[in-house]
């Protein structure tokens, strides 16, 4: 970059500088020499640091240079450097790194079968990575340095042994690293770069925890001048010039933050931006060009949303976007959130779309100055390229990511409950009933989630487990509710049946009681006439024509005696309806067979039934219907137009005695529910003349219905 050219931005952003930007990474003067101190020493160190504190920079743009420039004497400056990350196939990795024709692989070896061969020779043994140095075959004055960058994935990575793959495969890898780091036989180095607060899960394995001890490097903190440094040196390279008040703005606005360097560096960036923008390039930089990118705690934020935001013009792209951000990120079981870099392939296919989309999708987060995401533009993507966020300082200060994480750690957490319980079931889990379900089948219908996103955290034979069990819960739910509405709907057609059974019985004893009072009136002119006759006979013997008024009387007489004779008559007939209707009332059957017995049953009357299964059965087993019974419509046309009253008195063994009643018209009917038809069912009928004595019949409802 020449001082001459103002126009070229020194400042790389979130990512990590790299090795050929040496000349522009400032403020760590002297810890590359540290560095190679205790490398030169142990062989083996680990680079550890909070979040942002610049490791990978002070590894690719510090230690690598040093190394090349001779700093450690007694290996002289021909060195081979294979960098790489962990991920999801950490000694897979490795081999990809090694094969390399800068590094171990040979350019006589076909492209396409340089990484198997290395990764066999990997994995023969614990020396595989000894091996594969000594079949490269290179010149005796050649050293090899292997870095691991973000050595934490290692702890956060286990989709291959979900896929069936060994349980000690990061075992494996360690013990790779130590073995080649150990041996004296070859000049091999091994550098790591970690988060600090990862360090505590090195004791998983086994001399790892020794190794770190004594070949530890912990990344001191930036004093005020070094941070200057950072800020002034590139600007000068750049050949550019920066305004001390904008110096110390940025120094004061960077704090305490453990996210300083890479926020700083962004905005450095930004801010470089904004003053080319302006055309103005023989002035400073300055405050308005740096307040006018939202200063330190906002320009990060604004510049993703910018870029979220231009995706508006693609269909569905701004979905798909949150779908890979939040296939990049990770919040872990102790709520570190972390970065997940994953392949282009998988990522098309969690979210569904095409490669050259979700390409494109992903380019408008790494071009245009914009260093969210990685590979670096412009280098193309394949379906095997490893996309990642550029650093996790991203995570925590772009507020519309940090709640895309949120969400999808809320739904990775009931997806993981889902799981656990379907693997449980039937034999030693429950069925989900709200509101677990009510929660499950919420998250289903918004996070639509697929076989490919629920590898993320399992197997996709779990996943269909766990839909299995999902719709067998649901399934099962709402059979449950339509019992209870059943249930519900039957309770309230027994409790309308048992309230209009309650006003027929109350009517009918009204009507009896009715029938007591015209009984007893017709008593009492029974007794009456004959003293009024005695008295009007009397009253005619002692007047002058007396036996006018003696054939009058006779005649008084006879029309008394025919009164009194009806008044008997009638007398008897309300008796026995009276007793007619108490019989039917309280379930007397013996009055109502007797009442039979004098009449024969109405041959004009007739009577039908229907039975329809309910659905369910008696505690013994026996299945129940509802039987209903009405009048024919030929009855209906005939001596039952005038009826004011119909009863239905059912008896039979199996059945308690019931009292069914149904107003006149063509629409009463009466209805039970049981497991049997009636073979006997009486029937009262009562006119709408109370002088018309009611009429008795019977019919058997067995042979209605079949």
């Amino acid at each position: 970059m020449g001082v001459s050219d103002p126009l070229l931005n020194p400042f790389p952003g979130l990512r990590p500088f790299e090795a050929g930007e040496t000349h522009l990474f400032f403020g760590r003067d002297g810890q590359s020499s540290d560095i190679v101190t205790r490398l030169e020493r142990r062989r083996f160190v680990g680079v550890v640091g909070t979040s942002g504190s610049g490791k990978s920079s002070l590894v690719r743009a510090g230690l690598l240079p040093a190394l090349e420039g001779g700093y450690m004497a007694s290996a002289g400056s021909f060195w081979r450097f294979a960098v790489m990350r962990p991920g999801s196939n950490a000694i897979h990795g490795l081999a990809s790194a090694l094969a390399d024709p800068a590094v171990l692989g040979g350019e006589s070896i076909d492209p396409a079968l340089r990484t198997p061969l290395v990764e066999a020779v990997l994995r023969r043994s614990g020396r595989g990575l000894i091996d594969a140095f000594q079949h490269a075959r290179l010149e005796p004055n050649e050293n090899l340095l292997v870095v691991v960058d973000q050595f934490e994935e290692l702890f956060r990575f286990r989709r291959s042994e979900q896929a069936g793959a060994p349980t000690d495969e990061g075992a494996a890898f360690v013990n790779l690293l130590i073995e080649a780091a150990r041996s004296r036989e070859q000049p091999i180095y091994v550098v790591l770069t970690m988060r600090s607060d990862f360090l505590g899960d090195c004791a998983r394995f086994r001399d790892l925890p020794e190794m770190l001890n004594d070949g530890q490097y912990l990344i001191p903190r930036l004093t005020r001048d070094q941070r200057r440094a950072t800020i002034e040196g590139p600007v000068a390279v750049g050949g550019a010039a920066i305004a001390p008040r904008l110096t110390q703005r940025l120094l004061n606005d960077v704090g305490d933050d453990p996210d300083a360097l890479p926020v700083m560096q962004h905005a450095l960036m930004r801010t470089w931006d904004a003053w080319k923008a302006a055309g103005q390039p023989d002035r400073p930089i300055d405050l308005d060009d740096y307040l006018g990118i939202g200063g330190m705690a906002q320009a990060l934020s604004l510049h993703a949303d910018q870029a979220y935001a231009g995706l508006a013009t693609i269909p569905g792209a701004q979905a798909v976007a949150q779908t890979l951000f939040r296939c990049l990120c990770e919040r872990s079981e102790d709520y570190r959130e972390t970065r997940r870099p994953t392949r282009l392939d998988e990522l098309c296919e969690v979210a569904g779309i095409d490669a050259a989309t979700m390409t494109r999708i992903i380019d408008a987060f790494r071009s245009d100055g914009r260093t969210f995401l990685m590979p670096a533009w412009p280098l193309p993507l394949e379906p095997d390229s490893v996309v990642d966020i550029s650093h996790e300082a991203l995570i925590r200060h772009w507020q519309m990511l940090r709640d895309w994480v949120q969400r999808e750690a809320r739904s990775a957490t009931l997806y993981r409950r889902l799981r656990q319980t379907a693997l449980l079931w039937p034999q030693n889990a429950a069925l989900w009933r709200n509101p677990d379900l009510e929660r499950a089948l919420l998250w289903e219908r918004e996070e639509t989630p697929t076989p490919a996103w629920a590898a993320r955290y399992g197997t996709r034979e779990e996943f269909a487990r766990a839909i299995e069990f999902l719709r067998a819960s649901e399934t099962a739910w709402q059979q449950e509710v339509e019992r209870d509405a059943k249930a519900a709907r039957e309770a309230t057609e027994h409790e309308l049946e048992m309230r209009t059974q309650r006003d027929r019985e109350a009517r009918l004893q009204a009507e009896v009681r009715a029938l007591q009072s015209r009984k007893r009136l017709l008593q009492a002119v029974v007794v009456l006439v004959p003293a009024l006759l005695a008295g009007l006979g009397w009253a005619v013997m002692n007047r002058n024509e007396a036996i006018k008024e003696a054939a009058r009387a006779r005649d008084e007489a006879l029309k008394a005696q025919a009164a009194r004779d009806e008044s008997v008559r009638l007398l008897e007939r309300l008796t026995n309806t009276n007793r007619l209707k108490q019989a039917f009332l309280t379930g007397d059957v013996a009055t109502i067979q007797q009442s039979l017995t004098r009449s024969a049953p109405n041959s004009n009357l007739h009577f039908g039934s229907s039975k329809t299964a309910m659905g369910w059965k008696t505690p013994d087993g026996r299945p129940v219907y509802r039987f209903d019974l009405f009048p024919s419509p030929e009855s209906l046309s005939g001596p039952l137009k005038s009826a004011s009253q119909i009863s239905y008195y059912m008896n039979h063994p199996t059945f308690n005695a019931k009292l069914l009643s149904a107003g006149a018209g063509t629409g009463f009917t009466a209805f039970y529910n049981g497991w049997g038809c009636l073979s006997r069912v009486y029937v009262l009928i009562e006119y709408d003349n109370p002088d018309t004595p009611p009429e008795v019949t019977q019919y058997n409802q067995c042979e209605a219905i079949s």
